[in-house]
Parts: C-alpha cells; structure tokens; sequence
C-alpha cells in the first residue's frame, strides 16, 4: 500500500475542540444545527415483496441485499430518501453509523440528513459526519436500546472551509475512497472465496477421505479412487464403504454443564467454568473467565480434560472447539456440552466433522428455533457421525491441521491487509476534512 505525501496549509489555528485539533487559519467552525436538520423515519403499515418503493431498512442497506429487498405501497406520512442522501442510524446497537442512501423510505431506526444552507457542500458534508461518526456513536444514550442524542448532535462544532474547497475535498475523496472500496471489496472477495475453499476441504476430507487429489482406502495409503456407497444422508451424499454410520452416543461419553450458581453454599469450592461465548470455532476465547461455586461431585463431574470436545448448547448452536489445557483447571456451565471420545476415537477428527456439520447448517435444522436454539443433549447424543478408523483419523487430522493452517495464514494476512486499507482510509477523511492537508489545488483526475 503506498501512502502519498500531500502538501499542507501554510497557516494553522487551534480549533479548542480535541476531534479537529489545528485547522486551517481560513476555515471557520459551525454547529450541527446551523448546517444540517434531521428527520426521523417512520414505520410503514406493511410491506410489499415487489411492488413499490424500496424499504431500506438497516441490514438491506449494510449488506445490499437486492434480492430480499421489501417494497412500500402506501407512501404517505413517511420520509422518503433520494440517492446519496445522508442517514444516520438513530436507534440500536451501531446507532450514530453515517451511511449515504439509495432512493427509498427509511425506516423508523433511522433519520435523513438535510442541508440547510448553500454554504454547506452535502458530498463535503457526508465525508464530515462520516469522519465523526464515532463521536457520535460514543456519545448515543439510552440505558436499553441505544439512540442517537439529538441535542449532542445538535451542538457538535463541524469544520467549514470555504464553499469551493469543500467541492475539492469532496471531489478528492469521493475518488480516492472508491479506489480504496475497490480494493477492500477484492480483497473481502478473496478472504470469501478462501473459506469456501477450506470448507470444501474440510468436507471431502471428513465425509470421502479425499486429501488433495487423491483418496485415503481402508489401509491408509493414497490411491486415485475408492469404492464410494450411499451414506444414506442427502446432506452427506457418498462415503467410502468402509466408513461407519454411528450415532454420536455410541463413541463418546457426553456431559451438558452446571446451572449457574452464585451462592456460597458449605464444602463447596469457587472455580472458573466456561459459558458459550468462550467457545468459538476451533479455538477459545479466555479473556474472560468467570467462577461458580462446585461440590466435589459436581467438579469431578464437569471438570473438562484434555482432548474433550466443547460443543455450544446455546448462541450459535454446534460451535465447538477442542479442550487442550489452557489453564489449569476448568469446568462447564450449561450452555456448554463436554464431549469425551473413546480410546479409538481422535478429538480433532470430529471436531473437523462437526466444522462441516456447521458449515452445512445442520445444526440450526434440528433445533427448535421457535424461540430461543438449543442443542439438548437429546438431540447431540443422536446426531449421525460417518467415521473411519483410528489410523485414517490420524492421517486426515494431520492433513487438515496442515491444509486449513496455511489457508487460515492466507486469510489472516488479507484481513489484516483489509484493516489497514480501512485505517487510511479513515485517516484520509480525517485529513482532508480537518485541513491536515491542502487540496486546494487538486483537480479531478488527478493526485
């Protein structure tokens, strides 16, 4: 990535505001509310699959999902958007994300930004809410769902530089940010195209012995073909015929975690345990590791050993990740099953196994998703393993410890690749709407 070096202003002045820090001695400083207004949107009554105005709500506007777009009929009484107009989202988790708009009506967690006055330039202005769109989120309020505070907003200070400079800071960043979109979206194609990749990896290797472009046959040595049978399971398809069909319960022994318990009670001992949100897939989050109190049958009965599998009950149902002693001594509440193999069994062969069952979703198929997933121990012990021997595990683990390591470097290096592209261009807007660089000079079509 090569960062260009710009040339600044001659003269600076202290802006008393820590965001802007120095800006330039001819620009000047407005509120909020003297250059824009906003409007809240409006829930409509109902939608239509096809036929109308596009509804934007906030997850068709983040993922642009054309497809599942919904429609509005009856217009009136809500607030219409026209293309490239600002929104904010007002109210939710992300609330204060600046966002510019295709034409639709904006639904009720958001509001239109509008120019008052021709001395603001929308596309500079965009650019400007764009660069303090954490400020704005920092300072959202609301004990339950956050919103957007309309008197902050109303009253944070905004750099305005002259009319035709805020045209050439526009101009210059409506390019120089395309530029870097484009590359971040390559490069979000490529980190997209390599997990398909691994699951597709992942998948032969767990359900045909595939590794690379041969096959493993029943005596563990590569060969061009095996003899392939019906696994009886459309989602598997067919599995070498010396692979067997058990029911998870039949190879391992499974263990569902303790129910909360904060209270103190006598002869009993204060350990950490871990929850759902410590299990990712094929790896463990411990920054946070809380404690409850254990009986020593209750500790003997959840203590986690190592090479037992964790497997979600709740959250993402199905995430799993392998036990390989990362502290000491832990234990499982009861939104974590513990899955001990038997002897002949390899930990990481099923965990690999249960990647394709999560990738495949199949998981999500047999929960009850009525109201909360939850992956009973019914419904765990009952799932269908297809499996080799102990020798062929082996020989697949080690191929897929291998394969999905060099793949996973790759697509750390395009995400870490992706952040950076992101920081300048965050950087960028800074610069350009503070006065850190001059771009009075710059014309269209060039640096």
């Amino acid at each position: 990535m090569i960062v260009v070096e710009y040339k600044r202003y001659e003269e600076y002045k202290d802006s008393g505001i820590d965001y802007l820090n120095k800006i330039p001695a001819n620009w000047n400083l407005k509120r909020f509310k003297y250059l824009f207004s906003h409007q809240k949107g409006k829930k409509p009554n109902k939608t239509h699959p096809e036929k109308g105005i596009p509804y934007l709500s906030m997850d068709y506007l983040r993922n642009k999902d054309i497809e599942n777009v919904s429609y509005v009929n009856d217009t009136v009484g809500l607030v219409k958007a026209n293309e490239n107009e600002i929104l904010i989202l007002w109210d939710g988790s992300n609330s204060g994300e600046i966002l510019k708009s295709p034409c639709g009506i904006i639904s009720s967690t958001m509001a239109k930004i509008e120019c008052l006055t021709k001395v603001i330039n929308k596309d500079y202005g965009y650019f400007l809410l764009k660069y303090l769109e954490r400020y704005i989120k920092d300072n959202t309020i609301g004990m339950g769902i956050p919103h957007v505070d309309s008197k902050i907003l109303n009253n944070i200070k905004l750099t305005l530089p002259p009319l035709q400079e805020q045209q050439k800071i526009a101009s210059f960043l409506d390019k120089k940010t395309a530029e870097i979109d484009g590359i971040i979206e390559q490069k979000e194609a490529l980190v997209d195209k390599l997990e398909k990749y691994k699951k597709s990896v992942i998948t032969e290797a767990v359900t045909k012995a595939k590794i690379g472009d041969k096959y493993l046959n029943e005596a563990g040595e590569l060969v061009d073909e095996i003899e392939m049978e019906d696994s009886g399971f459309e989602w598997i398809g067919e599995i070498p015929e010396y692979f067997k069909k058990v029911k998870l319960k039949y190879i391992a022994h499974i263990e569902l975690g303790k129910m909360l318990q904060n209270e103190k009670k006598p002869n009993y001992f204060y350990k950490p345990y871990l929850k759902a949100k410590n299990i990712l897939w094929n790896k463990l989050d411990l920054s946070e590791i809380e404690k409850m109190w254990f009986s020593k049958a209750e500790m003997k009965k959840y203590q986690l050993s190592k090479n037992d599998m964790l497997v979600c009950e709740g959250g993402e149902v199905g995430r799993s990740t392998i036990w390989n002693e990362e502290i000491e001594e832990c234990f499982i509440q009861n939104s974590v099953h513990k899955i001990s193999f038997l002897k002949n069994e390899i930990s990481k062969y099923h965990l690999y196994y249960f990647m394709f069952l999560g990738k495949k979703r199949y998981f999500n198929a047999i929960v009850n998703q009525v109201s909360i997933a939850h992956l009973t121990k019914e419904k765990l012990i009952n799932i269908p393993i297809v499996k080799p021997g102990f020798q062929i595990q082996n020989k697949i683990v080690s191929y897929l410890d291998q394969k999905t390591t060099q793949i996973n470097n790759l697509i750390q290096k395009t995400e870490e690749s992706i952040d950076k592209y992101k920081a300048y261009k965050k950087s960028l807007i800074y610069e350009a709407v503070t006065g850190k660089i001059d771009l009075r000079d710059y014309e269209e079509g060039g640096e």
